[in-house]
């Protein structure tokens, strides 16, 4: 028997974000009360925006430029 996939496993981060509307953080709250899986996810996400909001722009364009110009990490965690 094959389970009924989380309608709200994917709203995670658009809730911690603030960017449900009023109806739908009403809904996914609801929701939060009976799934811990979906709870579980929001605690993981609960401190990004703290985060986000200390990132200046020069940090998230260095991370950017890191990530395109970083060298791929050697098997195993051994040196190449």
């Amino acid at each position: 028997m094959t389970a009924t996939p989380d309608p709200y496993r994917e709203w995670d981060a658009a809730y911690v974000l603030g960017s449900l509307s009023p109806r739908d953080r009403r809904a996914f709250e609801q929701h939060l009360a009976t799934c811990a899986a979906c709870r579980e996810a929001v605690a993981e996400l609960a401190g990004m925006p703290g985060i986000l909001g200390v990132l200046t722009a020069a940090h998230a364009d260095a991370l950017v430029d890191g990530a395109r110009t970083a060298e791929p990490a050697a098997p195993c965690g051994r040196a190449g």
